[in-house]
C-alpha cells in the first residue's frame, strides 16, 4: 500500500484503508445538486462557546502582534478528511467539515481578506458500512459523491469573503472527480455566486486573487493537476504569468496543498513522495526572489526586471504535522490540519497535536503578512494553542 492509497479520517486521528472505488462513466454521473436548496445554513447552527472561546484568543493574539500595521490576514483550513457525505445529525461539529463554517467565522471577526481552503476536503468518500472501529467502508455512489460537493459548497455559501481553494489530492475521487469539477464547483461557483471576483485558469482549479489596497496577489495551485502529485506545464505557465504580471512593490504569497519540498513535508514510509515537475515550481519561486531568469521543460521566465517584489511563501497541507524551512530564499510552511498520521511516520523537525475531538476544539491557522515589515505569523486556533504559534521574515 502507497501514500495514495492511505487515508486518515478525522474522527479519532485513526489510520484507515481507504476502499478502491470503480471509475465512473462521465454519461452516468448525476447532477450536482444545486446547494442552494440547503440554505440558508449559518442561521440554523448553533456556534459553540468552546469555539468562540478559542477563535477570540487567538485573534486576540493577532491583534497584539499586528498593533497599527497593515496586514493581509486569512485563516488556513486542510485536510478535514469527512468520510460524511451530508451534514452531519444535528449539524455536530464532531463532522469537521463543520468546522469550515469557524474559519470564516474567525476570518470575519478578523475583518480579514480572505479564506484559504488548502484541500482534502475528501472526495474519495468511502461510507462507512460497519460500526465497530477501524469501520469497515463501501464505494460512495454517484449521487452520494455530488450530494457531498452540494453540502461543501453550502458550507462556504454564505461566507462574506472569497475562498481561494487548492485541490487535494483526496479531491479526485480515484479519478471520478476533474480538477476542472472541482474548479467550477468552488473557485467559480461559491465565489461568482457572491460576486467575488479571481483570476482563473479556464478549468477554475488554480489561480489568484488581488488585492490591490495592500499590494498583494494571493496565488492558489493544484499540486494534482498532472498526475497524483503534480503540475502541468500549462499550470506552470500561469504560475510563470502571475509572478512576472506582478505589480512593482507588491507581495505575492502562493498557497498549495502538497509540500514541495520533501525534506519537511514527506512521511517516513514514504520518503520518495513527490510531485511531477515539482524541481521546476521550485526553481520558479527561487528565480522570483533572486530576480534571474531561466527556462526548463520549454517554460521560460524572467523575473530580473519589474522592480522590488516579494515572496511572502508557499504555504501547504497534506502532510498532517506542522513543518517550516527556509530553502534558497522561499520559506515554506505546513500547516497540520484535521487529518492524521501514525507516530510511526513523524520525520525529525516535524510536530504535529495529540487527538482531539473534533466537538471539543478546532485546528485552524490564522496567518498574517506584514507587507512593509516582511514578516509573517501563524497563529493557532484551537489545538495546540499559543505554543504553535509561528513565524518568520521573508525576502526584504
Amino acid at each position: 500500500m502507497n501514500r495514495r492509497e492511505f487515508i486518515t479520517t478525522c474522527a479519532a486521528g485513526a489510520a484507515i484503508a481507504a476502499t478502491s472505488l470503480p471509475l465512473m462513466a462521465e454519461d452516468a454521473k448525476p447532477p450536482l445538486p444545486d446547494y442552494r436548496k440547503f440554505l440558508p445554513l449559518r442561521s440554523r447552527v448553533t456556534i459553540p462557546d468552546w469555539a468562540k472561546n478559542e477563535i477570540s484568543t487567538a485573534l486576540e493574539r493577532y491583534k497584539t502582534w499586528k498593533g497599527d500595521d497593515e496586514t493581509v490576514a486569512f485563516p488556513i483550513i486542510t485536510d478535514v478528511h469527512s468520510q460524511l457525505y451530508d451534514f452531519p445529525k444535528d449539524l455536530s461539529f464532531s463532522d469537521s467539515k463543520m468546522h469550515t463554517l469557524l474559519a470564516q467565522l474567525a476570518a470575519e471577526e478578523a475583518n480579514a481578506d480572505f479564506v484559504a481552503d488548502l484541500g482534502d476536503i475528501d472526495l474519495d468518500l468511502g461510507v462507512p458500512i460497519t460500526n465497530d472501529w477501524p469501520p469497515k467502508f463501501r464505494a460512495c455512489t454517484p449521487e452520494e459523491l455530488m450530494q457531498r460537493v452540494a453540502v461543501q459548497q453550502a458550507l462556504y455559501a454564505e461566507s462574506k469573503l472569497p475562498v481561494l481553494f487548492a485541490v487535494g489530492n483526496h479531491d479526485h475521487s480515484r479519478s471520478r472527480y476533474s480538477s476542472a469539477e472541482f474548479g467550477s464547483a468552488f473557485n467559480v461557483t461559491v465565489n461568482q455566486d457572491k460576486g467575488f471576483k479571481l483570476t482563473l485558469c479556464p478549468t477554475g482549479d488554480y489561480g489568484y486573487y488581488d488585492m490591490p489596497v495592500k499590494k498583494t496577489r494571493a496565488i492558489f495551485l493544484n499540486t494534482s493537476d498532472d498526475g497524483y502529485y503534480g503540475y502541468s506545464i500549462a499550470q506552470l505557465n500561469f504560475f510563470v504569468n502571475a509572478l512576472t504580471t506582478l505589480p512593482e512593490n507588491w507581495t505575492a504569497v502562493v498557497m498549495q496543498h502538497f509540500c514541495i519540498q520533501i525534506s519537511i513535508g514527506h512521511w517516513k514510509s514514504f520518503p520518495d513522495t513527490k510531485a511531477k515537475r515539482q524541481e521546476i515550481t521550485i526553481k520558479i519561486m527561487e528565480d522570483f526572489v533572486a530576480k534571474k531568469s531561466g527556462e526548463m521543460e520549454g517554460i521560460k521566465w524572467d523575473f530580473s526586471t519589474g522592480g522590488k517584489r516579494w515572496l511572502a511563501g508557499c504555504l501547504c497541507g497534506d502532510s498532517h504535522f506542522d513543518n517550516y524551512l527556509k530553502s534558497n530564499g522561499v520559506d515554506y510552511i505546513i500547516s497540520q490540519g484535521y487529518g492524521g498520521i501514525r507516530d510511526a511516520d513523524m520525520i525529525p523537525g516535524a510536530y504535529k497535536t495529540a487527538p482531539f475531538a473534533r466537538d471539543k476544539q478546532m485546528l485552524v491557522d490564522f496567518v498574517a503578512i506584514k507587507p512593509s515589515k516582511h514578516e509573517v505569523k501563524f497563529f493557532r486556533i484551537g489545538m495546540g494553542g499559543p505554543e504553535r504559534d509561528r513565524g518568520y521574515s521573508y525576502n526584504a
